[in-house]
Parts: structure tokens; C-alpha cells; sequence
């Protein structure tokens, strides 16, 4: 058969109405309008497929199309006949599907906030949906203002969050106006409702849009005007000084009235005249002084603080001084006590300045001729103080003054020394010290030392070790706040004696036996040493004896000194063997005037070894701790 007659379709609502029967109009498609009264289509539907006879399909599948407002799944439906004449389908909707829900249109009108300089920003005409509009539904709204031509907007919802209004902002100047909007709805399927919203303030439905003129403005004051104007030396007369006022914000502009006022140094009120001025700047004659100029201005209702004002100070000076400032004098302290202060001083080219300050008791002659200051308050003083400063040049004199908050009240006792120091000797040459000190309050202290040969040491207790000598020890101690205070003393490191010599073992026979061979040794080696020079130095036989006798002297004399330790015999030894040398330096010179030149050189042999006995007398000597 050809397609569009192989199939019929019978459609059964849920509640079991039979909604119609429809064959298949292209290939296996059939559309069936449904009663209005069955739309919502909650629950399960029933379609039954009447195959013709030799129809080409066994057992079709069933797919909604996809055009089709119920096709929210998507997915094919298998038909469960076994037969070739007959199917049943049920195809079960959650009823969304079947209903295009319009959402209803509602308007808000916001009026643009008010800023500081009275001016108000742009009011929102809102367009809002309720549902909000889902993704795929396509809107147009034509906005009609009354302030300009016709505005359009409009799309399609995209996919993602449904869109829940549309807005316009429109810029109104005080009044009334009725702006409205049409907007046109578009569902998916194709579907469209058109409404137009017409937009009021809260209120009476066609009373408009009320846009009420801003509160006015809640304007700042500023002043300006010469601050040094100046007078030529000698004048008598005025000068016109004119202040002028500012406000702020500079649209709409400030149009009211000004309040002034103005005061001489003493603070008295200078007259203004009848009617005082009001206007925006004031001009006035002004003498030579200090004038402060006030001007004030009332701000409409709502406004905090509901007057404002502004000050400056006008110095109308000398004109040889008008070069001549002192700025503001500032004042710093740590303590409360103890400030220093200091004012930028700028005097006329090549002219003499002098300082004069006041720390509120009149002018304190001690301070330096300077424009930089420390002053300590004393000790009690607690509260505001007023600190002046006056500079001055030949016919010219500038004040600058400024109040600190003194808190110096009454100085406790401070940390003092409370005796003298105690100094003990432990090792010889090792001293202990100890400054005693009070300290009443507990304040913090600081001891140091000053031990006189070039070190120090810090605490109330310290010990230091000195070489030989007499030194003075300084011990200092501080705190803060308070005044210093020291206390010294005298020590001394007495040289150490020299250790006693060792008591002689005296002269018992075995000693006196050790060094007469010693003696004897070295005179033996003495003679065989001159008779081998004397020789010719040809007897080698005679050097050996000499030499070996004379190490064994030596060797005995040294065992003789160490074990015997006579030290009255080594100095007879001493004083002997002192004067031989002489004697053989004698002997040698005349026995070389005489033509006996290698005896002479004998006589220097023997001489150089009574002075090598000697140095081994004096070396034992030394070692012993004989006396010299």
C-alpha cells in the first residue's frame, strides 16, 4: 500500500474520552485536535493503531514528532500488539507539556535617588513576568516614554535561567508623565499574546509617573582671602581686605545669604554696618592686627548640621614686615613633661631676629634666641598649657602660640647610692665590688662601672682581677627621669715578692769532693789546650785529652750546682773564675808582644773556656734562685 494509508489512529484521553479517530495522513503521521476541556492532558493516554491489510510495516515503532507540544522525552514507543491488525500504545504526560502558560505582566515604576548637588538620577520603568520567562519563548517590548520617540527591545529567551524582566531607565526632570509599554509574548510553538502596560506612581491607577522636584542641596561653606595683607611703615590708615566664600557642590549654585563676622585680636566684634552684608565675598577696611573672619550659612531642613561655617585668621601687617612669617607652632613630647617645639620661621632678607618664649608664666630669659625649643614643666605641673612664641625684627613683631596637655605631676623618690663601696680581695689581685643603692619605687636602674684601667662592668655587684698598680673605681647609676649619681674608691695590686731561694744543702764532703775534680778537670784541660797551641796545634793527641777533660769539668760543675745549691760557693766561683779570665786575656796580649803568637793564641783558648765555666756558674746561678 502506498504510505499515508497504512495506519488509523483512535486516541483515548485519560479519563477514557474518545478524542477521535484519524488515519495517517504522510507516511505514519497523524494529527489530532484536541477538546479544550482536555488541554492540562495529565495522565495516561491511549492510542490504538489499526493496521490496513498488507500493510509494508510488521511492527512500527511509534516516535512523537518532534514538533509536537507534548514532545518534552523524546523518545521512540515500541508498539506492543502482537498481532498485525491491531497496537495499543499508552504514552503517559506530566500535563506542562500540553499547557502553554502565559505569564502575566506586571509594572514598577523606581524614581531615580537624589545626590548631594540636588539632582536626580534616572527612574527604571520595569516590565516584570510572572513565572519568569523560560528559555525559548521570544519577546518585544515597545517603550513609549513621553520624553522621547518609541524605544523597541526584544529576543528570545536563551537557554539557562528564565529571563524575570525588562527594564528602561529614563532620565525625568520634576513632573508628570505617562509612559506605557506593549510587550508581545511568543511561546515556542508559536503562540502569542500582546498586552500594554501603562506605567503610575503608587497611587490612583491613571494618575502617571510623579517625578517630585530633589530636596535642595545641603552646600559647604569655604572662605579665602589675603592672609598678610600689609600697610606702608608709618601709615595710620586702612587697607581693604576682600574674603570671598565658596560653596560646594558648584551646581545648583548656592543663592542664599551669608552671615559674617569678624574680630579683632582681643575678640571684640567689629561693626559691619546697618544692614549687615549678606552677599557672597565682604570687603573691609582693616588696621594693623589680628582679625579672624567668620562666615555662616543656614541649610535647608533635613540637613546635618543645619549651620555651617568657616574661619580664617587675616594678619594686616607693616609692609617692611610683610616678608617676615611665623607658620604654626608645633609641639612634640614623650613623656608629658618634656616637649620640644618649633614654628617655620621665614624673616626679611639681611634683618636682625630675635626669639622670645612664653610657657605661660612670661617670657623665659633661659631659652635659646631660637625658633626651635625643648622646655621641661615641673614636677606638679598637670593640665593645658599655653606655649607663645614671639619673633622679632626692627619694627616688626609676629605671635604664634600653641596649648599642650602637660602631665608632670609630682617625681617619686628616685633611685640613689646609699653608702660607699666595699671592696674585698679574694685571690691576690682579685677584688670584689658592691655600690649599695635605694630604690624606693622599684624604678629601673642601671649601674655601670668604671674599673680605671680601661674596662668596665655593669650591675650593683662585679668582681675584676688587676695586674700590679693603684686604681680608682667609679660606679655610676642611673635611671630615667632622674638625676645621676656615682660613687668611687681606691685600689691596689701589690707586686708579689720574689719566691725565697731554695735553702743551700751546704758543703759535705761528697759536694766539696764533686766540685774540687770539676775545678781540677777544667785546669787540666786549660793547660793541655795552651801546651797544644803553644805546640804548634800538632799534637792531636793533646787536643782530645784537653776537650774530653773539660766536658767532664763542665758536666760535674752543673751536677755540683743542681744537687748541691751552694750559693756561696758558686759566688766565690763566680768571682774567681771572672778574674782568671782576665788574667789569661793579660797573658795573651803579652806573650804576642813578646813573638809568641800561638802561645798567645793558647792563652785566648784558655780564656774562652774560664768564660764558658763562668756563664755555667752564673746560668746555674740564676736557675737555683741565688741571689745575685
Amino acid at each position: 500500500m502506498a504510505p499515508g494509508t497504512d495506519f488509523e489512529f483512535t486516541v483515548f484521553a485519560p479519563d477514557g474520552t474518545n478524542v477521535g479517530t484519524v488515519p495517517s495522513a504522510i507516511g505514519w503521521t497523524a494529527w489530532l485536535p484536541v477538546p479544550a476541556a482536555l488541554v492540562n492532558g495529565r495522565g495516561v493516554w491511549t492510542v490504538r493503531i489499526d493496521r490496513a491489510p498488507g500493510s509494508s510495516v510488521a511492527q512500527p515503532a511509534l516516535l512523537p514528532s518532534p514538533t509536537s507540544p507534548g514532545n518534552a522525552v523524546d523518545e521512540p514507543y515500541v508498539s506492543p500488539y502482537g498481532n498485525r491488525l491491531e497496537g495499543i500504545l499508552g504514552v503517559e504526560f506530566d500535563g506542562q507539556e500540553l499547557t502553554q502558560t502565559v505569564p502575566a505582566i506586571t509594572t514598577l515604576v523606581t524614581l531615580g535617588p537624589c545626590d548631594a548637588a540636588g539632582i536626580r538620577g534616572p527612574t527604571a520603568l520595569e516590565v516584570s513576568f510572572a513565572p519568569a520567562l523560560p528559555p525559548g519563548w521570544t519577546y518585544q517590548v515597545v517603550w513609549t516614554t513621553g520624553v522621547g520617540p518609541p524605544v523597541t527591545v526584544g529576543g528570545t529567551v536563551p537557554p539557562g535561567p528564565p529571563l524575570p524582566s525588562v527594564t528602561q531607565a529614563v532620565a525625568y526632570v520634576p513632573g508628570t508623565y505617562y509612559p506605557s509599554a506593549s510587550v508581545v509574548l511568543t511561546s515556542p510553538a508559536g503562540s502569542a499574546t500582546a498586552q500594554t502596560m501603562a506605567f503610575d506612581s503608587p497611587g490612583p491607577a491613571g494618575t502617571g509617573v510623579v517625578v517630585p522636584p530633589c530636596p535642595a542641596p545641603c552646600h559647604d561653606i569655604a572662605i579665602t582671602g589675603p592672609p598678610r595683607p600689609c600697610l606702608p611703615t608709618g601709615s595710620s590708615a586702612s587697607v581693604a581686605v576682600t574674603i570671598t566664600a565658596t560653596f560646594t557642590p558648584a551646581m545648583p549654585p548656592y543663592a542664599g545669604p551669608v552671615t559674617w563676622q569678624i574680630r579683632d585680636s582681643s575678640g571684640n566684634l567689629l561693626p559691619l554696618g546697618v544692614p549687615a552684608p549678606s552677599g557672597h565675598s565682604l570687603t573691609r577696611s582693616l588696621g594693623l592686627g589680628k582679625y579672624e573672619v567668620t562666615a555662616s550659612i543656614t541649610r535647608p531642613a533635613g540637613c546635618d548640621p543645619a549651620t555651617v561655617s568657616d574661619s580664617i585668621t587675616v594678619d594686616v601687617v607693616d609692609c617692611n614686615c610683610a616678608t617676615f612669617t611665623v607658620d604654626q607652632l608645633t609641639a612634640s613630647s614623650a613623656d608629658g613633661c618634656t616637649f620640644t617645639f618649633s614654628a617655620a620661621v621665614s624673616p626679611a632678607p639681611g634683618v636682625t631676629t630675635t626669639y622670645e618664649w612664653d610657657f605661660g608664666s612670661g617670657p623665659d630669659p633661659t631659652k635659646p634666641n631660637s625658633p626651635t625649643c625643648t622646655h621641661t614643666f615641673p614636677a606638679g605641673t598637670v593640665g593645658p598649657r599655653t606655649v607663645t612664641l614671639t619673633a622679632r625684627s626692627p619694627g616688626c613683631e609676629h605671635s604664634v602660640s600653641t596649648t599642650v596637655a602637660v602631665n608632670c605631676p609630682t617625681a617619686p623618690p628616685c633611685p640613689t647610692i646609699a653608702g660607699p663601696i666595699t671592696v674585698s680581695e679574694a685571690p691576690p689581685c682579685t677584688f670584689d665590688l658592691v655600690v649599695p643603692i635605694t630604690n624606693p619605687t622599684g624604678a629601673p636602674v642601671t649601674i655601670t662601672w668604671d674599673f680605671g684601667d680601661g674596662s668596665s662592668g655593669a650591675g650593683a655587684s662585679v668582681t675584676h682581677a688587676y695586674t700590679p698598680g693603684t686604681y680608682t673605681v667609679v660606679a655610676r647609676i642611673s635611671s630615667p627621669g632622674c638625676p645621676d649619681g656615682q660613687a668611687s674608691t681606691t685600689v691596689t695590686c701589690a707586686t708579689p715578692p720574689p719566691p725565697p731561694p731554695p735553702p743551700p744543702t751546704g758543703g759535705g764532703c761528697l759536694c766539696l769532693a764533686v766540685v774540687i775534680l770539676a775545678l781540677l778537670l777544667v785546669a787540666l784541660a786549660a793547660v793541655m789546650f795552651f801546651a797544644w797551641a803553644c805546640g804548634g796545634f800538632l799534637a792531636f793527641g793533646a787536643f782530645s785529652a784537653a776537650t774530653a777533660a773539660a766536658s767532664a769539668g763542665l758536666v760535674l760543675l752543673g751536677l755540683w750546682i743542681a744537687l748541691c745549691r751552694d750559693c756561696t760557693a758558686i759566688r766565690v766561683l763566680i768571682d774567681w773564675a771572672t778574674k782568671l779570665v782576665a788574667v789569661a786575656l793579660a797573658a795573651a796580649a803579652v806573650l804576642a808582644l813578646i813573638g809568641l803568637p800561638m802561645c798567645a793564641m793558647g792563652a785566648l783558648i784558655v780564656a774562652g773556656l774560664l768564660g764558658v765555666v763562668l756563664g755555667a756558674l752564673n746560668l746555674g746561678r740564676s736557675i737555683i734562685g741565688c741571689p745575685a
